[in-house]
């Protein structure tokens, strides 16, 4: 792949972003490679890739609009300032003060799930040894 290429295609998807510092995702990087494979003129590639591979073309979209959009002339140009922080309401909101003893009985009592590990050895539900159902027995509210 050529950066020749690459600005091509985005002056082609956006006019004018082909200016831009455009990162590459790697579906998108895949798509510009097959654009580039035959050799054909970019605009009839692009339209082909469209036609053909539409989640392709759409990766190669992305990643140029999103390089072009990000560009600080082009959020001058359109008035935005980007991404902003917006502040949070404080915390514990008046409203829900009287929520607040029922969260601290909770906070105190701790968490409540058994921890789980990804390992294969962990066993099946159905293959617990005696312990952890005595361990569970004693955690569950006994029935009247």
């Amino acid at each position: 792949m050529t950066d020749a290429l690459l600005r091509t295609v985005a002056d082609l998807l956006v006019p004018g972003a082909g200016d831009a510092a455009i990162a590459l995702t790697p579906a998108a990087r895949a798509a510009l490679d097959a654009l580039a494979a035959d050799g054909r003129d970019p605009a009839v590639a692009l339209a082909d890739l469209a036609r053909h591979a539409p989640a392709a073309h759409g990766a190669l979209a992305l990643a140029i609009l999103t390089a072009h959009y990000a560009d600080p002339a082009v959020r001058a140009a359109i008035g935005y300032p980007g991404p902003t922080a917006i502040a949070l309401p404080p915390l514990p909101d008046p409203a829900d003060a009287e929520l607040e003893p029922l969260l601290q009985r909770v906070r105190a009592r701790g968490p409540r799930y058994r921890e789980t590990s990804p390992s294969s050895s962990t066993t099946c539900s159905h293959q617990r040894s005696s312990s952890a159902r005595a361990t569970e027995s004693s955690v569950r509210p006994s029935q009247p």
